[in-house]
């Protein structure tokens, strides 16, 4: 039996332009087989997946258990993209990663063509004993962004009571203030980073919500002569508090996180750790229907692994100036801020730009070692139904290295995306 009452009061309270389940009532109005759409359904099914851009939309069918004890949902994307790229190009054809940015190129490589699928996605979406206070989800998502179209989980997670156990988005990641673009990796300031979580999060009220977590330590830093890599022992702290309004199309969240550090002193003899911090400002505001707002402001110390641009590059900590045997925490900070326009319910144009940083005076920096880098979007997307999604995107990028020495890039790509 279809509710057409909370139908209504669904669609009230999911009107973000792109939140999932303002997407499926916007693109179809017969899915799972009924003549409107199951809300019961929607619901459950929305509740349990991720609600970022790139996340696949609800799934065209679902399975629904006998006597609705169970939903589950297959569904994604198949995506391609083509792009080219001039000034000094990035490699890779799916994510414009600005400390990916080439200092020289050789003669005649400042131009370069890329055809790409391997942002296509697959999501597997179980809920049981669904509107009950039992109720439990698992999902699965991945896409094929590995060397040779090898597939990539990105998130593997169950939901039970608040609790989310498993591997996803850290909670430090405010995910659905992330601005749509067809740039997979997106602003280069984003804190969006995987990890295994064990994390919950809970919501009172109309207005507010809170979240703490315990997650896989993961310390990317660059050894000095005397000093060498350990285990990591003590689990990242990440957790938020959040204010929410226009029925929670809107919000302000305020996210902390505290990490220990540890590597081993060779003079001393003995392991160390370093205290990382970080605090930041995040959200969405909907202005009118038609206009939102996307940002976020960071800053901290040896929490550079937490931002996209510097994931990986060794940055949480550097070797110190003052003592052979001993790393220093490199202070890490960046902010975005992009704007979407709804022409109509189906199309928008959007622009983000996004800068992120790093310094650390105390701190041995190499001459070609990342500083800081600035990224800017532009693009057109247009969802002709449920199903084909189409779009053109614009994209600058510069990047400095320690010695001050810059490069940049610049590309265009289309895109053209099929939802199941």
């Amino acid at each position: 039996m279809v509710l057409f009452c909370f139908i209504t009061m669904i669609q009230a309270q999911d009107n973000h332009p792109n939140h999932k389940v303002q997407l499926a009532y916007t693109h179809s109005n017969s899915i799972y087989g009924e003549k409107v759409i199951d809300s019961l359904v929607v619901r459950a099914l929305a509740e349990n997946m991720p609600n970022y851009y790139h996340a696949p939309n609800l799934p065209q069918f679902a399975v629904i258990g006998k006597d609705r004890k169970f939903y589950f949902g297959v569904g994604g994307y198949v995506k391609t993209t083509i792009s080219y790229d001039w000034g000094n190009p990035i490699s890779s054809s799916t994510c414009f990663t600005t400390s990916d940015i080439p200092m020289s190129v050789t003669k005649g490589n400042n131009q370069l063509l890329q055809f790409s699928a391997q942002t296509s996605n697959l999501s597997f979406n179980f809920v049981g004993l669904p509107g009950t206070k039992h109720q439990i989800g698992a999902y699965i998502n991945f896409n094929f962004i590995n060397p040779n179209y090898a597939p990539y989980i990105t998130a593997a997670y169950v939901n039970y009571a608040g609790f989310t156990i498993g591997y996803g988005f850290s909670l430090f990641t405010d995910a659905g203030a992330a601005p749509p673009t067809i740039d997979y990796e997106g602003p280069n300031a984003l804190t969006a980073v995987y990890n295994a979580v064990f994390d919950y999060q809970y919501q009172w009220g109309k207005h507010w919500g809170v979240g703490i977590g315990l997650e896989s330590p993961m310390a990317s830093y660059t050894n000095g002569l005397k000093t060498r890599t350990i285990n990591q022992k003590i689990p990242d702290i990440p957790f938020y508090i959040q204010a929410s309004w226009n029925e929670r199309s809107s919000w302000v969240r305020l996210s902390g996180l505290v990490r220990n550090m540890m590597y081993y002193d060779e003079v001393k003899d003995k392991s160390y750790d370093n205290v990382g911090w970080g605090v930041k400002l995040s959200g969405s505001i909907v202005f009118i229907p038609q206009l939102t707002m996307y940002y976020q402001g960071v800053f901290g110390e040896g929490i550079s692994n937490y931002m996209q641009d510097m994931t990986g590059l060794g940055l949480d900590m550097l070797p110190s100036v003052d003592h052979s045997g001993k790393l220093d925490n490199v202070q890490a900070w960046g902010a975005y801020l992009g704007l979407q326009y709804n022409f109509i319910p189906s199309a928008f144009i959007s622009a983000t730009y996004s800068i992120a940083r790093t310094d650390n005076n105390k701190a041995m920096y190499s001459n070609n070692q990342y500083k800081g880098a600035q990224y800017f979007v532009a693009n057109i997307m247009w969802s002709l139904n449920a199903q084909i999604q189409i779009g053109a995107e614009y994209l600058w990028g510069q990047k400095e290295v320690a010695s001050g020495e810059r490069a940049h890039d610049n590309r265009v790509q289309a895109m053209l995306m099929f939802n199941f």
